[in-house]
């Protein structure tokens, strides 16, 4: 797999966050105390700005989490199969379909990817998280995380693996 950079592993986890972590904590000069009692990262607003400043993109530091809770998020290489436009959205996105491969088979998400074609996304090896749960988004069920790196314009670029990657494999 290419080299990916930390901030391309934190796209969409706005979602993650929410789902899974539910903390909603970063600390700006002062500790904090997460639900779990564990202490908030805490950075200045220098610091935060400093990170703002040099990607061009507004960061916040997420807090530490232990390996095991990493390695319980279940990221799978998949292949985009179905493309369907979502009027329903309030922001402009697809309804994609993934297959997982054979023991997971396929699942479908709703993803804010318009900066591409439907027949740039057909046939598209992606990484997705399949172990968050369902989100119902309007009257639509997404059953995973699609993975991508957000850039400076708020557009999201799909995290893709090596083109002899497998439906299915294990993303370590």
């Amino acid at each position: 797999m290419p080299a990916m950079s930390s901030s391309m592993l934190l796209v969409g986890l706005i979602w993650f966050e929410r789902l899974l972590i539910n903390r909603s904590y970063v600390g700006l000069g002062s500790n904090r105390q997460s639900q779990s009692g564990r202490i908030a990262p805490v950075i200045t607003q220098e610091q935060q700005q400093s990170l703002s400043t040099k990607t061009g993109v507004q960061q916040t530091l997420k807090p530490q989490i232990s390996p095991a809770e990493f390695f319980a998020v279940d990221m799978r290489v998949g292949r985009i199969v179905s493309v369907e436009e979502f009027p329903e959205a309030r922001r402009p996105a697809y309804k994609l379909t993934v297959d997982f491969g054979e023991v997971i088979g396929t699942k479908r998400t709703s993803a804010q990817v318009t900066n591409y074609t439907t027949e740039e996304l057909l046939g598209r090896l992606v990484i997705g998280v399949i172990n968050l749960g369902t989100k119902q988004v309007g009257k639509f069920m997404s059953e995973f995380l699609i993975l991508g790196s957000i850039d400076a314009d708020d557009r999201v670029l799909l995290l893709s693996p090596e083109p002899n990657a497998e439906p299915g494999q294990h993303v370590a």
